[in-house]
């Protein structure tokens, strides 16, 4: 049966300062619209096992302190840690798709291969 080439490749996202980092499957890179609504595909993200170890891992505090470079919430949004979550892999995935389209690999992590 058909399947991504995406399927085979992870992306490293990093923060600016080298400390926050999360690898992510291609494909789940490539599941998050880059415009209009996106909750439903960024909701597949936070229950995907891979994603939730990675985050599990940083730690709810991690997680704040990275989503406070952005300066988009105040203190009292970013005290939800369960929406911290999906902010952090929306932020991630958004930051890859942008480095997959720079580097003009789109087109190639959309053909399929074989099993």
């Amino acid at each position: 049966m058909p399947r991504p080439v995406a399927d085979l490749f992870l992306m490293n996202f990093t923060d600016g300062s080298g400390v926050f980092e999360v690898l992510m499957n291609v494909s789940d890179v490539l599941s998050v619209p880059q415009s209009g609504a996106a909750d439903d595909a960024v909701e597949a993200l936070v229950a995907a096992p891979y994603l939730a170890k990675q985050l599990d891992a940083h730690g709810p505090d991690a997680i704040r302190e990275f989503l406070s470079l952005y300066g988009a919430w105040n203190a009292e949004e970013l005290a939800d840690d369960a929406k911290n979550r999906r902010r952090c892999l929306w932020l991630v995935a958004g930051g890859l798709h942008d480095e997959l389209f720079a580097a003009d690999m789109l087109d190639v992590m959309q053909e399929t291969y074989e099993d």
